[in-house]
């Protein structure tokens, strides 16, 4: 996934699972301001955003341990 090079309140990624459910996860503002800087940055100028499912956890970009987000799976207060 991948967002513009941009600054954000709060960051919503839908995903797909295998099974074909849509989890919604949301991101507050101050997760996204401690992980924003640990992003790649594509060729055209977007975050590129990883997760990876272990078990029942999800990761953000597991390679450089970014933090677990299923405790932000439908959290909609950041949203308020």
């Amino acid at each position: 996934m991948g967002l513009p090079d941009e600054r954000y309140d709060v960051v919503i990624l839908l995903c797909a699972t295998s099974s074909g459910e849509t989890l919604d996860i949301v991101l507050p503002p101050n997760f996204v301001n401690r992980v924003w800087g640990g992003f790649s940055v594509s060729e055209k100028g977007q975050r590129e955003w990883h997760v990876k499912r272990s078990g029942p956890n999800y990761e953000l970009d597991p390679k450089k341990q970014l933090g677990q987000i299923k405790p932000y799976l439908s959290r909609l207060d950041a949203l308020r």
